[in-house]
């Protein structure tokens, strides 16, 4: 579900022409956050923690998004 939300929000970025935006939340759902749920979340967790991470990833990168967008309404 957050995955398909931030596929939507990042295609919205690209579609109104601001692509610095879409490419940072492509690079924090993919690499700026999901880099380190993978080292963090395993030593907490577990096994659990690997499962849990891209999850995770998705969860924080949906937050700085909305976070973003509030800020921008608001």
């Amino acid at each position: 579900m957050l995955f398909a939300l931030n596929l939507v929000y990042i295609g919205y970025y690209q579609s109104i022409e601001k692509p610095r935006r879409a490419t940072l939340y492509m690079l924090l759902r993919g690499l700026i956050v999901v880099v380190p749920t993978f080292i963090l979340l395993p030593s907490i967790l577990g096994d659990v923690g690997l499962w849990l991470a891209v999850p995770a990833s998705e969860l924080i990168t949906f937050l700085v998004i909305v976070a973003r967008q509030r800020g921008e309404l608001g």
